[in-house]
This record gives structure tokens, sequence and C-alpha cells, in this order.
């Protein structure tokens, strides 16, 4: 089976990007020889054979935890609740405080997916689309709000903005609307600022696109990806693919072999079905995590003092965290 040829753009493309985060790791000065006999050497090589659960990268440790981040959108969903419920709008209940068992975080792990698909239970049931949860009946505690859902005043209170004056909403039925609405207001009482960073810190925060763990994440994951170990690594998995009719070369690209449908057909749960087995007898996840592990504490050890601001942040946004999650009914 084959992939249509415009993949060879979206390669060159790849390549830019790979040489990118290699000189954010290792210098813009070093040479492409020079940057490969520096490459880290990896960490111990975990045994990976069905999903990733209880691995965790270099990274997170300055990094909000699964359960941190889907309590912190929930303490986001019940400020604005509050907020609006005082220009006398219902907005619906966020839903049940998020536990340790809570569905939702498998989607905030960070190794959900890094690697491709990995779990055969999930291809088993959607290929390489990704899974989808129950979601609550819209309108019901927990389901999803959309801004088109609103009525038009509702709008104006939520985001702070007046379509009317396309400007900031100054006052509603003579209450003071705050900067940014109410959404504004929720996510300045976790510490938030206007521009989308956190207070005190380098973290990155939900809107930030410039974070230093961001960046140091995102290279670490290109820089790995062109390592020769995970390039190798790459190799036995497509001569493990070709072997059942797939043709393709980098796992990461494997969903193209088929074109984006609704629902996952037969052929593409076949497909990730013998991705997932190829991944397994190659232990290509493990092999990529023990490397990426590895670019990603040589970056940590570079960066050590503005990673130790970073923690420090983190540190105080999580005493707050769990200090707001005490003072919030469930």
């Amino acid at each position: 089976m084959t992939r249509p040829s415009r993949l060879s753009a979206t390669r060159g493309a790849f390549g830019a990007v790979v040489a990118l985060a290699l000189a954010t790791l290792t210098g813009c000065g070093a040479d492409a020889a020079t940057r490969a006999a520096a490459a880290p050497a990896p960490v111990s090589t975990p045994q990976v054979t069905g999903d990733l659960t209880g691995l965790h990268l270099p990274i997170e440790s300055y990094m909000l935890t699964p359960l941190e981040t889907v309590q912190r959108q929930w303490l986001t969903q019940a400020g604005i609740r509050s907020c609006l419920a005082r220009f006398g709008f219902a907005y619906p209940d966020p839903g049940p405080r998020p536990t340790a068992d809570s569905p939702a975080l498998a989607a905030e792990s960070l190794l959900a997916r890094r690697y491709g698909v990995i779990d055969p239970g999930l291809v088993r049931r959607w290929g390489y689309h990704a899974p989808q949860q129950d979601a609550p009946p819209k309108g019901a505690a927990g389901g999803m709000v959309l801004l088109a859902d609103l009525s038009a005043p509702e709008q104006v209170v939520l985001t702070g903005y007046d379509p009317a004056t396309r400007g900031p909403a100054g006052t509603y039925k003579g209450t003071a609307v705050p900067a940014q609405g109410c959404r504004g207001e929720a996510d300045r009482a976790l510490g938030e600022q206007t521009d989308g960073t956190t207070a005190g810190g380098r973290q990155r925060a939900v809107n930030s696109v410039d974070g230093l763990v961001e960046q140091l994440k995102a290279a670490s994951f290109t820089a790995s990806m062109a390592d020769p170990r995970v390039v190798a690594v790459f190799r036995s998995w497509s001569s493990c693919m070709a072997r059942a009719g797939y043709r393709e070369t980098n796992p990461m690209l494997a969903p193209e072999l088929f074109p984006p449908t609704p629902t996952p057909t037969k052929a593409e749960i076949s497909a990730a079905e013998t991705d997932v087995a190829c991944k397994a007898r190659t232990n290509l996840a493990g092999v990529w995590f023990a490397v990426e592990s590895a670019y990603q504490n040589a970056a940590i050890a570079q960066h050590a003092g503005e990673l130790a601001e970073v923690k420090a942040s983190l540190t105080g946004e999580v005493t707050d965290l769990h200090a707001r999650l005490a003072r919030t009914p469930a």
C-alpha cells in the first residue's frame, strides 16, 4: 500500500524542523558532525508492548500533571459559571471534580500518541482516529459549552467583547463586565495573565507560544526523531510493516495511508493493529522514549537556572490550585 507523492514535500519541511530543533539543543554554532557525536547516551530503555502508562519524560517535572491540568480546567469552568451567575445567567455545571480515575486524564498525558499509536485495545476500536469519550448531553453537567449556544448577552459577558462597539464591554445592566469577560476573570483567578503567561515564572500557560518548557519539549521530540538510534528502529519498524504490505518509513506519518473518514474503516483498523504489533516487536516506543529522555536531560542541565525558576513558579501554582480546589464546592 502506497501513499500520495505529496508527502515528499512534507518530509522536506520536516527536515528543516529537525535541523532547527538540533540547533536549539546543542547550540547554533555546532556543525552536523559535532551534533551527531554529541548526541547524549540514552537512559535505560524500557520494553513497551502496550501503552506507556507509568513512563514520564524528564520535562514533565516542570509541567502540571494530567490530573492537575484537568482540575485547572474544571476550576476555570466553575469560575466562569460563578461569574456569569452574578449577571443572572445560568451557565452549565462543570460536573464532578476530576479525580485520578477521570477519563479526561488520558488525553492530557504528554505521551498520549507522542510516538504514534501504541495501545492495541484502542486501535482495535479506533484505528488511527483519536479515541472519543462519550460526552454528556448538551446542557448536562460536565457537557461541552459552545459559544454559539449562548445568547448574545451571555457571549458579551463571557468574552468581554461587545460586537456593537467592536471593543471591550463596559457594563451589562449596570454591572461592570470584567476585563476579557468572565473567561478573563476565571483565568486571572488561577494566575494567568492577559498575555497568556502565568504569574511569576516561565511555565507555559494555556495560551502561551514561547514558554521555555514548551520549546524544550518540542526540540527534544524532533531532535530524537533525527537521532541515528531512533532512525534505526524506524527502519526495523518499516521492514515489519512492509512484510504486511504497508509501505511507510515514518510511523508518525502512517495515518496518512488512509484518507480522512468520520469513523475508522476496517482497513484502517487492520493497518493500525499491524503498526502497533510492529512497534511492540521492534520496541520502537521504548527506544524512542529512552533517546528523547536523554536529549531532555541534556537540555535540562543546560537550562538549569531558568528551569529552577520554572519549578518554583510551578510549585506555587500547584499549591494555589489545591487551595482553590479545597475552597470550591464539588
